[in-house]
């Protein structure tokens, strides 16, 4: 590899970095992300175990169902590393602690950038990793996703040096599939792929396929039981609480759920719906248009991929990209973050294309189509540059709004005004909106009854009124409701609008109608109505 490639690489290192760590504390510790706010609260609470023998089991202090947090469907291993660094940085409180985890999930997810370059010897990919809006997203979040796709990078990284002739790769290869697990359940779907790679390495050899086989998944098995002791109640005995907690997540993934942030899920679908999310705003126009091109001229060539270690390569990242976007594209749950495994092993694939390809352009040709691609970055980064719009929303409350009114808050989500500089919102008094409950007689009543106290009703997101619009026949009442508001046949009167969509050279690209979770969160669309005379009662 050349220097000259080596230095590109770590300004695309530093460039991954920057982007994923730009305005890290956006919601200024208001705690603003659910899942977040649940690994705070959770991780806080964590102690450290009174011996070592203690931690491997679910009475320790080190488990989340020692503080009553029976239901946790996460790894523990990003929430253990976590506590350990806040610990030793002194930030171990609610405050501290979620922002140590955002860095971390930064941090991870740039590793990946690395993994991705060493994989590929290829800038180009790194590069297209860095630029990919949702890990750019994911990054700024403490959860467990960017900690996840490490691990699996990690894993194929290994296997592949493994093949070729880096003795005891494999074992490496097996702990990080471990870790893997210990992050979240759902590494066990990259199971299929260490199987493949095992299967066209080794064939015919028999014995050595079956042996590295079975001693990659015992020790895999093992790392797992070491790194995420809550799984298990017995030795390898899975815990039951946590069994009945994968079960209680199933049914949430079904058409006949009544769990809230499923139901926006109803009506989208199969295959079209993630994919458009992930051309549209996951990945950009532009980098998709080049990661897509790139799939599809490579997948012509790997006609007999077994022969050539290169294109077997190629071919794992084909299944792996084929087979998780099949499967989460046909569940019902088809949530954004779902298919972020995918993303480094598309941007391996359309990097190696597009180095090649692009050996013989003009240096003005690459400067423009890297610029295309970096179009969609820069301009989601001003979601982190500006308020948020909820904060922008709680001091215009703070400032428009008098003391003792009466304001409305939809239930499952975040009231406001939310406590900045020094004014809390116990100044006001809310009318909680049950909104997501089934529509009855008693719940209409109610609602016109509570409109009719209200003197501003705020949507402190889209995440009831978008999604209740689009189900009349589960909502008839509310559904309703919503329309008349929005067309001012309620006696009600917009004041205020707040937003923080990204922009580019000033214009504003509106991404309120891309999935919930990616806006809902760190940009949501915030709106304010003044009651003049309420009609709804009428």
């Amino acid at each position: 590899m050349r220097k000259k490639e080596k230095i590109i690489f770590l300004f695309v290192f530093l460039f991954a970095f920057c982007l994923r760590t730009v305005g890290i504390n956006w919601d200024q510790g208001q705690h603003l992300h659910p899942d977040e706010r649940f690994l705070t609260m959770v991780g806080t609470q964590l102690r450290l175990p009174n011996s070592f023998k203690e931690y491997f089991f679910s009475s320790s202090p080190f488990s989340p169902y020692y503080h009553g947090y029976n239901f946790f469907v996460y790894g523990v291993f990003p929430l253990h590393l976590t506590k350990l660094v806040a610990w030793g940085l002194g930030e171990d409180n609610y405050q501290g602690f979620t922002l140590v985890g955002r860095v971390l999930s930064a941090l991870f997810d740039t590793g990946t950038t690395i993994l991705i370059f060493l994989l590929s010897k290829s800038w180009w990919a790194s590069f297209f990793y860095a630029a990919m809006v949702l890990p750019i997203q994911l990054s700024h979040f403490f959860a467990v996703d960017t900690f996840l796709v490490f691990f699996l990078v990690l894993t194929f990284f290994f296997l592949i040096r493994d093949w070729q002739g880096r003795k005891y790769s494999w074992l490496l290869a097996a702990v990080s599939f471990g870790l893997a697990l210990s992050c979240k359940i759902s590494a066990a779907f990259f199971a299929g792929v260490v199987f493949l790679f095992f299967f066209l390495a080794y064939f015919p050899r028999w014995f050595a396929f079956f042996a590295k086989g079975v001693s990659f998944a015992i020790l895999s098995l093992l790392t797992w039981r070491f790194f995420d002791p809550h799984v298990f109640k017995g030795v390898f005995t899975p815990h039951p609480l946590f069994v009945g907690a994968l079960r209680q997540l199933a049914s949430w993934n079904q058409p006949q759920t009544t769990f809230p942030p499923a139901l926006q899920w109803i009506k989208t679908p199969p295959l079209w719906f993630p994919f458009w999310n992930m051309v549209l705003w996951g990945w950009g126009v532009v980098l998709s248009f080049l990661v897509i091109f790139a799939l599809v001229k490579t997948a012509k060539k790997l006609k007999n991929f077994w022969r050539q270690k290169e294109k077997t390569v190629l071919f794992l990242c084909f299944f792996w990209i084929v087979f998780l976007f099949v499967f989460q594209g046909v569940q019902f749950v088809k949530t954004m973050r779902y298919f972020l495994p995918l993303y480094p092993f598309a941007a391996l694939v359309a990097g190696r294309y597009w180095q090649k390809k692009s050996k013989h352009w003009s240096r003005a040709k690459r400067v423009i189509l890297l610029g295309g691609v970096l179009l969609w970055p820069l301009a989601f980064l001003q979601v982190y540059l500006h308020p948020h719009p909820r904060l922008a929303a709680s001091r215009w409350i703070y400032k428009n709004i008098p003391p003792g009114r009466v304001l409305s808050c939809e239930y499952w989500d975040d009231c406001l005004p939310l406590p900045v500089e020094g004014k809390i919102p116990q100044q006001y008094s809310w009318e909680v909106l049950h909104v997501f409950a089934p529509d009855t007689p008693e719940k209409e009543q109610t609602i016109r009854s509570q409109i009719e106290r209200v003197d501003y009703l705020i949507l402190s997101s889209g995440r009831a009124w978008e999604v209740i619009s689009k189900l009349p026949e589960r909502y008839p009442f509310t559904s309703q409701f919503y329309r008349q508001l929005f067309a001012g046949q309620l006696g009600f009167k917009k004041v205020a609008e707040f937003t923080s969509y990204p922009q580019l050279l000033g214009i504003k690209i509106p991404d309120w109608w891309a999935e919930e979770a990616f806006t809902v969160y760190d940009h949501p669309r915030v709106i304010i109505f003044e009651n003049q005379a309420s009609l709804l009662s009428r």
